[in-house]
C-alpha cells in the first residue's frame, strides 16, 4: 500500500512539470480542509483530498467537502496518481 505522503509528493511534482499552481493545505489551522489546492493555467481551481487505498474520510472532512461542493467548488478525493490526473484535467467542452 502507497503511503499517502508518497501520493501527494507524485501529485505534487506532477502539478510542478505540467504548469499547475499546487498549493499543499495546512489542516492544523482549519479541520476538515482538503489537502491541496491545485490552479490550472486557465485559472479552474480544485480542492483535492489525498487518500490511501483503505484511508476513510473523516466526519469533519465529510462536512467540509459537501459544503464546498454546495458552494459549487471541484472537489475530489483521489486514492491514485491517475485519479489525481482525472480531476485536475481540463473540462470537456
Amino acid at each position: 500500500m502507497q503511503r499517502e505522503s508518497v501520493l501527494q509528493k507524485k501529485c505534487m511534482d506532477f502539478c510542478k512539470k505540467n504548469a499547475y499552481l499546487c498549493y499543499k493545505i495546512d489542516s492544523s489551522s482549519t479541520a476538515g480542509i482538503p489537502d491541496l489546492l491545485i490552479i490550472s493555467s486557465e485559472g479552474r481551481t480544485t480542492h483535492v483530498e489525498l487518500k490511501t487505498s483503505v484511508g476513510t474520510l473523516s466526519a469533519i472532512q465529510k462536512h467540509v467537502i459537501k459544503k464546498l461542493k454546495e458552494s459549487n467548488a471541484n472537489v475530489y478525493v483521489c486514492r491514485t496518481l491517475t485519479e489525481f490526473k482525472e480531476a485536475i484535467a481540463p473540462a470537456p467542452d
